[in-house]
């Protein structure tokens, strides 16, 4: 090897020293990347909490539209029945039965909701999790631990 280096022109020292920067920039890079992970983590949480609460006010709208609708569509069997000479009290019953039903019917669109805003919520749970500084801490310690002292500066 010896031979070899001053054919490409490089000397000993000079392998000296790109053999110490290699084995200090592998502990260097290990922690920028644990870095850059726990930022792409920090942005992840940030995009799944905004999906939670989106999913919550979605819900939250359809079903207020489902009980408008419903409370419209009451309002024209209630005319029409009345306009006909049918509303009886088994009229008032059959659309009270509907209202409930159709009540039920904007309720599973609120907990549909509710379930995937909490889902998004575990995931932004999860990815928190994974952004922690203990990341880059062990980064540094197992680059650190990888390095050879003996090798730095020969």
């Amino acid at each position: 090897m010896a031979q070899i280096l001053p054919l490409i022109g490089m000397s000993g020292g000079a392998v000296s020293t790109l053999s110490t920067i290699a084995s200090i920039a592998a502990p260097v890079l290990g922690i920028a990347g644990a870095v850059q992970g726990n930022r792409e983590a920090k942005a992840q949480e940030a995009e799944f909490a905004r999906q939670s609460k989106e999913e919550r006010l979605m819900a939250s709208i359809g079903a207020e539209r489902e009980r408008r609708a419903n409370r419209q569509r009451a309002s024209a069997q209630r005319t029409g029945m009345i306009e006909g000479g049918a509303y009886s009290g088994t009229a008032e019953g059959v659309l009270e039965q509907n209202a409930v039903a159709q009540e039920l019917d904007a309720l599973t669109v609120e907990y549909g909701g509710e379930q995937r805003g909490r889902s998004a919520e575990f995931q932004a749970q999860q990815a928190g999790r994974s952004a922690s500084p203990l990341n880059v801490f062990s980064a540094a310690i197992t680059g650190f631990n990888q390095m050879d002292p003996l090798n730095i500066g020969n």
